[in-house]
């Protein structure tokens, strides 16, 4: 049976060449993952300015209209209960994951088993070592 060191200086260059094309495709897919990233965050950051004016504004009309009345306390309770329940809710519900690397992950399962059977021992070389 051969070693895989035997096989190594023969195989320096497409090894080479392969690292080259893990290279393309690790840098193709980090940009799609950056283009997919920005998105998100300028979504993110868009909803969450809106979100915060509007209940800002929404926390100023409901304290003024119950400040002198004796619901102040339960109102004040109710909007506290209710930001926290939308905070617990907006952490559990987030957006779809991004797939990060997808593109190289799938090559490089499809060159692992590529390479598990290219070093597999053959009935031949087992031959040729015994005679």
């Amino acid at each position: 049976m051969t070693g895989w060191w035997k096989l190594l200086p023969r195989e320096v260059p497409s090894l080479g060449r392969m690292a080259l094309a893990y290279g393309d495709l690790l840098a193709a897919d980090l940009d799609i993952a950056r283009v997919a990233l920005r998105g998100r965050v300028r979504r993110t950051i868009i909803c969450g300015m809106f979100a915060a004016l509007s209940a800002l504004s929404g926390l100023a009309w409901l304290i003024a209209g119950s400040w002198n009345t004796p619901f102040r306390y339960t109102v004040l309770a109710g909007l506290t209960i209710g930001f926290g329940a939308i905070a617990l809710v907006a952490g559990v519900a987030r957006g779809p994951k991004i797939a990060l690397l997808q593109n190289v992950r799938a090559e490089w399962q499809d060159d692992r088993a590529a390479l598990a059977d290219y070093l597999r021992p053959r009935p031949d070389d087992v031959r040729q070592g015994q005679s």
